[in-house]
């Protein structure tokens, strides 16, 4: 089975008032994925902060789980509803 874990991006919904230096952990999904790796799936992992979204990667994958915080939530229910418009999900 084929995971595919997605970290919308944060930076996009920033609000200005916060601090261009502030960084998180975003370390979670890595460890999920090293959990999910170490029992036998298939995981790829997209931090969106980082580089873009390969959708045809998505589109292969039977489970897609998305890490959402109040931050990056707009992003992440735009994502899920791609996902969703795109038949991704089985």
């Amino acid at each position: 089975m084929r995971i595919a874990l997605i970290f919308p991006d944060v930076e996009r919904q920033m609000p200005d008032s916060m601090s261009p230096g502030f960084k998180m952990h975003r370390d979670g999904l890595l460890h999920v994925a090293t959990a999910l790796t170490n029992a036998g799936y298939e995981v790829i992992l997209f931090n969106e902060t980082i580089s873009p979204i390969n959708w045809e990667e998505v589109s292969r994958c039977d489970v897609v789980g998305l890490s959402l915080l109040a931050i990056n939530s707009r992003r992440g229910f735009e994502i899920a509803e791609a996902i969703k418009q795109e038949k991704y999900l089985r």
